[in-house]
């Protein structure tokens, strides 16, 4: 890619690529000659932080799909924020995880900032403490931004995974394509007015709230025409295995028609589900690993008295046959 698209490859982290547009170094670079010029390194310190934070905050979204099974291609930073690109088919829940990952880590990032903030002297107490305000301060933004019930934004993707799991996608697109003009239309609203009381941070928040709408709006229409849920029924809920894309910050979805997996998706549990199953079946071979040394241990014991009689026992060992005699009752 070239033009003011084009990015370069910086590394991979947990086998995760990462990729920079060269425009967000030319808007973090006068954003941060801003700050130093006026004296402020603190501020320029912070400014060069945050596509730190926005990495993190992609990186939750790109670990909990990991861990869902998908396959994450990379994590591409820009400077309108950033996006995971992710493939594999994803069910509702999972998708709902995936979408809070991400706001998550922003929100234990702003917790760090708060206490460490505190523990140094007050928000305002000090250079240092005053850079962990500024970390609690992004993060926490970020995490509300990110959490907004419109879509593309996280919050807008865990509500259309919660109306596809009790009702249908065709629904939860219907929906979204209502509050979601609305939501950006309210953003671009209140970036007007900051830009009428004479600050300039609400161009941003208009260009990002415009951008956001139009990404979020060609999503919803290629969902539309892959699903083609119209006149499906709660019964005909899925996902389907399909290329998946991100929006900034959290991780998009595109999903396909997903009928022919509706007889697999009831196979498979959820997240929270899975999480209670792993629990249990570590905790039965917990008790299976316990019941064999028993048995053995009880095996031992036995050939002795039938060596020795019962004189020979010791305490230990009458201790260990009254358990296991015990257990067998219990049974």
């Amino acid at each position: 890619m070239t033009g003011l698209g084009a990015s370069h490859y910086v590394g991979t982290i947990l086998g995760i690529p990462v990729r920079i547009m060269y425009a967000l170094y030319i808007i973090v670079g006068v954003m941060a000659f801003q700050y130093l010029a006026a004296g402020s390194l603190i501020g320029t310190i912070a400014i060069l932080c945050v596509p730190v934070f926005v990495y993190l905050h992609e990186m939750g979204h790109s670990l909990a799909a990991r861990n869902a099974g998908q396959h994450v291609h990379g994590i591409l930073l820009h400077p309108f924020g950033g996006f995971a690109e992710t493939s594999g088919g994803s069910h509702p829940g999972d998708e709902i995880v995936i979408a809070l990952a991400g706001p998550m880590v922003s929100l234990i990032l702003a917790m760090l900032g708060f206490v460490l903030s505190n523990l140094l002297g007050g928000p305002f107490g000090g250079s240092l403490g005053l850079f962990f305000q500024i970390v609690f301060s992004w993060n926490l933004m970020l995490a509300i931004f990110n959490l907004l019930p419109i879509f593309p934004m996280d919050g807008g993707r865990v509500a259309m995974a919660a109306v596809t799991l009790y009702k249908d996608e065709a629904t939860a697109i219907r929906w979204m394509k209502i509050i979601s003009p609305i939501g950006f239309a309210l953003l671009v609203l209140y970036g007007l007015v900051r830009l009428r009381s004479g600050d300039f941070g609400g161009v941003s928040m208009v260009v990002i709230a415009v951008i956001l709408y139009l990404n979020g709006s060609q999503e919803l229409a290629m969902r539309s025409g892959y699903s083609g849920y119209s006149g499906y029924t709660g019964a005909d809920r899925g996902y389907a295995d399909s290329q998946n894309y991100s929006t900034r910050g959290g991780t998009g979805r595109l999903y396909a028609n997903y009928e022919a997996r509706q007889e697999k998706k009831k196979q498979q549990p959820g997240p929270i589900k899975r999480f209670l199953n792993g629990f249990s079946a570590r905790a039965a071979a917990k008790k299976k690993e316990k019941d064999d040394a028993l048995k053995a241990e009880v095996d031992r014991i036995l050939d002795k008295v039938k060596q020795d009689g019962l004189n020979s026992l010791t305490p230990e060992e009458r201790d260990t046959l009254n358990r296991a005699s015990q257990q067998l009752r219990d049974q």
